[in-house]
């Protein structure tokens, strides 16, 4: 089990972008993995593909119902649940 309140180095190895100024982020990963440890929130079942999406990484099948997989295939082409 992780603790709560310590990230692993991994979890801050993103990288982005504000404003065209490079930044350190969280990365894709694990801000995917935070929100998996939950009942899953209105924003998470919104949030998580669309990262997963963005990102090339499989959506926590979890979080995808079969009618949201149907509204996720024509909103995020390409994007694999994993079961």
């Amino acid at each position: 089990m992780l603790d709560p309140f310590t990230f692993p180095g991994d979890a801050l190895a993103g990288r982005g972008s504000i404003a065209g100024t490079d930044v350190r982020c969280e990365s894709p990963k694990w801000a995917v993995r935070w929100r998996t440890g939950y009942a899953p929130r209105p924003n998470d079942l919104h949030d998580v593909p669309l990262l997963c999406a963005r990102f090339g990484d499989p959506a926590p099948g979890r979080l995808l119902s079969g009618a949201r997989r149907s509204v996720l295939r024509h909103a995020a082409p390409g994007l694999q649940p994993a079961y």
